[in-house]
């Protein structure tokens, strides 16, 4: 086990450090190649969990807002912004990510289908309502989903 290996298991900072140094120097032998396509690997799998995350909590917020309208608004009449703040947020995070990294643009679609018996689950838990309020298929457009513009009708 070389240096830089030893660094993996005990400092994953200073290891990662070391390996750019290494990297840009030349010194190719030293290298731990295992280990950074390993990490390689989990920064892509990261970005999808963080894409998957987002578009799970704006889908979600999304089935909310549009199946229990009464919550949109506080007791005393104002504006509930923890909703809108969430669609919005959410929104924002996906830009940002699918910015970095649009070939994750791709697998949204499969996200969507995956997450939306799960984000069905949770608005039931979360709002109390009747499973069959809510549509069989998802009933938001990835277009709709990821627009600014875009908030669902009450029904």
């Amino acid at each position: 086990m070389n240096v830089s290996q030893d660094l993996y298991e005990n400092d994953l900072y200073q290891w990662a450090l070391t390996n750019a140094h290494l990297l840009r120097s030349g010194q190719l032998k030293e290298i731990d190649f295992q280990h950074i396509a390993d990490e390689l690997e989990d920064m892509g799998k990261r970005e999808k969990r963080e894409l998957k995350s987002q578009l799970g909590r704006l889908m979600l917020h999304l089935l909310k807002w549009q199946f229990q309208p009464s919550m949109r608004t506080t007791q005393s009449g104002t504006d509930n912004r923890s909703w809108r703040e969430s669609i919005i947020n959410s929104r924002k995070e996906i830009e940002a990510i699918l910015e970095d990294s649009p070939s994750l643009r791709q697998i949204i679609p499969s996200l969507m289908e995956d997450l939306y018996p799960k984000c069905v689950k949770s608005a039931i838990q979360e709002t109390g309502l009747r499973p069959d309020v809510f549509p069989k298929d998802l009933p938001f457009t990835q277009e709709q989903i990821l627009s600014e513009s875009f908030w669902p009708a009450s029904i």
